[in-house]
């Protein structure tokens, strides 16, 4: 079964406070350090296959950088996981 995991980036997306959901505060998704452990644990399931890390910031975001943040922020993850020796398609 593919999976994927949410993963809270820790990013301000300069909207309102209301619909954040990129912020440690707001508690949408899980830390990257919980992540990451819960991917190495994935990958010792028979019948579970990681396959890419989801996550949202927020709505209404008026601006790119927080997009770009994001964008880095999970890119460092994937090339972390391939570098643990869990590739992500």
């Amino acid at each position: 079964m593919p999976v994927s995991i949410r993963v809270n980036p820790e990013i301000d997306p300069k909207t309102h406070p209301y619909i954040t959901t990129g912020l440690k505060k707001n508690k949408f998704g899980v830390p990257w350090s919980d992540a990451r452990r819960l991917y190495h644990e994935i990958t010792k399931e028979k019948y579970l296959v990681p396959v890419g890390i989801s996550s949202h910031i927020g709505s209404q975001i008026l601006e790119l950088t927080p997009f770009m943040e994001a964008v880095r922020f999970l890119k460092s993850m994937a090339q972390s996981l391939k570098g643990d020796g869990i590739p992500l398609p």
